[in-house]
Parts: C-alpha cells; structure tokens; sequence
C-alpha cells in the first residue's frame, strides 16, 4: 500500500505533519465544504509525515513553472527537509452557486491523484512518468471510492447494483434538493474503470428510511450515458410526474427499489 496509514520508523520526520487545506476567498462555499470534509476523512485514515498544504484557486487552469498548463500539480522538493505543496483549479464560479457533481468529483479526483505524487516523492519512486501517472489515477479512484462507500453506504451499494456493469464502479452521491414531503433529488456520478470515458448519472426521486437505505417512487429516475447530457427540463418533468412538492397519495406511497 503506497498511502501510509500509520507513523512507523521508516516513515517519520522531523518536519511538520499533515494535510491542510488553503483555500482563496474567491472560491465557492460548497467547493471548499466538499474538500474541507474530504481531507478531513483522510486525515483520519491516512498518515500525512510530512505536511502538505492544497491550495484551492478560483480559476479554470493553473500554469506550471514549465510553462505547461494543468488543473492541479505537486510540487516536488529535492529533499524530504522541505515541505511540498498541492495546487488546484477549482474553476470560477459564484460563491453561494450549487455545483455540478461531475466538477465536484473532478476536484476530489485531482486531489486524491496528486496526494499519491506526494506519497510517491515519500517512497522515491522509481517508476516512470507513465507508471506514476497510471498509480496516481488507479489510487485516485480506489481512494475516492472508499470514501462515498463510507458516506452513503447502503444507498451507494443500491445504485451500484442496479446497473448493470457498474460494480466495480464509484460514484459520488449529492442530494440536490428536497421537498416539503420528504422526498429527496439526487444526482449519483457513476464512474466505471476507465476514468471519465465510460461515465455515467443517476438522476433520482427517493425518499430516505433508515441507514441511508433509500427508497425509489416508481418511474423515479432518469440515467443518462455521460453526465453532460443531463437536461434541466427532464429534470423537471421527473419532478412532475412524482409530484414534487405536493402531498402524497396512496399510490406515491409505494416505494420500490430501481
């Protein structure tokens, strides 16, 4: 295992340690939520011997010292005396706007994928770029992975087993919105082995019970074969036909999984 779970002796330094977040004041209040509450539950499961900040930038690409351009980096010392550092772009938007969770997802992704640069830099790698980039995005999704496991575990494990060739899959799960009965919007990014290729989104009416467990009206959901082709107007009409907003009837009572 590259990411190191606790301190051992070949593992200490004595630098400061752990894993902060930075983030500019321009950026959205949900974008840094979502990455506040993320480092927070890897700081409980990973060990950070040295510290790494992660600066947040409200832009849409960063520029590299190279002259290259990417939506996140590592800065890489010589040495394990001086402390790295993570930068990502998480895109200019209006700070109080709800965002999409295909670019939430992205955020937590590029994070994820440059801790495991900063694992790597720990080990001295002696992969090659190629080999490096292929274990960054592999831990990334591994990572992420168990991390919306243990956020919505029942409700993760229904969307995932019940589309066919997603189990081997992850998803980020965002409610959207919910209405004055209970019912709840939400939108599952379903992200299959081949990153950001084969992708796919849960739109969904439910109604949340016990242990995240959620129930599904009947004709409830919509699944679109790549995020981007969600429509807003057949968000709306999934809202209609499952009566948003209004009082359920005997026949809205009855849930049923999708």
């Amino acid at each position: 295992m590259l990411w190191i779970k606790r301190c051992d002796n070949n593992k200490c330094y004595d630098t400061r340690k752990g894993l902060r977040i930075k983030s500019s004041r321009e950026n959205n209040v949900e974008v840094r939520t979502e990455v506040k509450a993320y480092a927070k539950w890897l700081r409980q499961k990973y060990y950070f011997p040295i510290r790494v900040p992660v600066y947040l930038y409200s832009k849409n690409i960063l520029k590299t010292k190279d002259g290259d351009t990417a939506r996140a980096v590592f800065f890489e010392p010589f040495d394990h005396i001086t402390e790295p550092y993570i930068k990502i772009a998480t895109g200019i938007h209006n700070k109080n706007d709800m965002i999409k969770n295909e670019r939430i997802i992205d955020i937590l992704f590029d994070l994820t994928h440059e801790l495991t640069h900063y694992y790597q830099w720990l080990e001295r790698s002696q992969k090659t770029i190629r080999g490096r980039e292929r274990q960054a995005n592999n831990y990334a999704r591994k990572i992420l992975w168990e991390y919306t496991m243990g956020r919505y575990p029942a409700f993760y494990s229904q969307i995932i087993n019940s589309i066919p060739g997603c189990e081997n899959a992850y998803c980020l799960i965002k409610p959207i919105a919910e209405d004055d009965y209970g019912r709840v919007l939400f939108e599952s990014r379903i992200i299959t082995d081949t990153y950001n290729e084969d992708d796919m989104s849960v739109i969904a009416i439910c109604q949340n019970v016990t242990n995240d467990r959620a129930y599904y009206y009947p004709h409830s959901y919509i699944l679109f074969s790549k995020a981007n082709q969600i429509q807003q107007s057949a968000i709306d009409q999934l809202k209609t036909e499952n009566c948003w907003n209004k009082e359920p009837s005997n026949s809205n009572l009855m849930f049923s999984f999708f």
